[in-house]
């Protein structure tokens, strides 16, 4: 019996500094045997062109109109004959031994999900000098579903959970894939926090592969860390309320009411203060969804000086002199 083939499914768009970094990544993987799936999906640079001339017969370059990341990435997955898939963004890369490693231990555990660690850096950083993400959730469990709680619940479940994995840390048998509905296309901000919600209810544990690592690239504008707030759209905002949404949906049937509201109470403040006074539909939609599952009070996050003033004047004033002063 030969080895088994790991699909590398990689979403393209205007990614040009960056693409040939992550497809040499892709292709310098220990792991002999592998495909790459590249969908470019309606890039505006040359980044079609440059992943082009990477083309042979172990890498499929494919293009389709602009449609997004999770639309790029079903449209992979469509091609993929993998017996386990790889997703890795364009912008980012993975230690050499990354899908070897955890194809070794995936082999010796069916049904399992493998993970590793993510060094985060950013674009102009020194990687050696980055952070790494030595976070809870980088251990082995056969609680899944423990494992997702935590994940989603955060503070709510005990001290120190929460997080985002970011998804070239995974590695997922086709099995699973298969057993789970495709990437969400209607989203476009925490498309990979929905689906992985998904794929972690359909496996049977994780485990956690050390001395090998996901890197993701984070971005520094003007000398600036910009944050998610300073970014996002009305239809990106818009997403990631869709994605609360159906968490929700997901676990439902699965967890007690009482702890699956005060779970979900953090997520929708956070998108409810962060989307006043720019997107006040959205604004009042989620800190609504806040009351109904029993919010008491808003809670503003930010700097000393804000939160002091907003426990005087309120989170809404403290957001309006923001967006008046900074514009988000």
């Amino acid at each position: 019996m030969g080895k088994p083939l790991v699909s590398i499914i990689i979403p393209l768009y205007n990614a040009s500094p960056f693409i040939s970094k992550c497809l040499e990544s892709a292709i310098n993987q220990t792991w002999p045997q592998k495909e790459i799936i590249v969908v470019d999906d309606g890039s505006t640079d040359d980044s079609f062109e440059i992943a082009k001339t990477y083309q042979s017969k172990s890498v499929q370059i494919h293009q389709q109109q602009n449609k997004g990341a999770s639309a790029a990435r079903n449209l992979g997955l469509a091609h993929a004959r993998g017996d386990y898939i790889q997703f890795l963004d364009a912008d980012d890369f993975l230690s050499e031994n990354k899908i070897e490693l955890q194809v070794e231990v995936l082999e010796k555990n069916p049904g399992y999900l493998a993970l590793c660690e993510t060094i985060h850096f950013f674009n102009s950083s020194d990687i050696l000098q980055s952070n790494r993400d030595k976070s809870w959730y980088n251990q082995t469990t056969d609680q899944p579903f423990d494992f997702l709680l935590k994940l989603i619940g955060g503070e709510v479940i005990g001290k120190g959970y929460g997080g985002m994995i970011q998804p070239n840390a995974w590695l997922v048998p086709s099995s699973i894939i298969n057993k789970t509905d495709p990437w969400n296309e209607e989203l476009s901000v925490d498309d990979d926090g929905e689906y992985f919600c998904r794929i972690l209810l359909n496996t049977k544990g994780i485990c956690f592969v050390p001395e090998t690592f996901n890197y993701y690239r984070k971005y520094l504008v003007s000398g600036a860390n910009i944050s998610l707030s300073q970014q996002l759209t009305y239809k990106g905002y818009s997403s990631m309320i869709k994605a609360i949404d159906l968490k929700y949906e997901y676990l439902q049937t699965k967890v007690a009411v009482d702890l699956l509201n005060k779970m979900f109470i953090a997520p929708y403040v956070r998108v409810g203060i962060a989307t006043f006074p720019k997107f006040n539909d959205l604004s009042r939609y989620a800190i609504n969804k806040a009351k109904q599952l029993g919010a008491k009070k808003m809670t503003y996050s930010g700097g000393p000086v804000s939160l002091k003033l907003s426990r005087y004047f309120g989170w809404r004033v403290i957001r309006l002199i923001s967006y008046w002063r900074f514009g988000f």
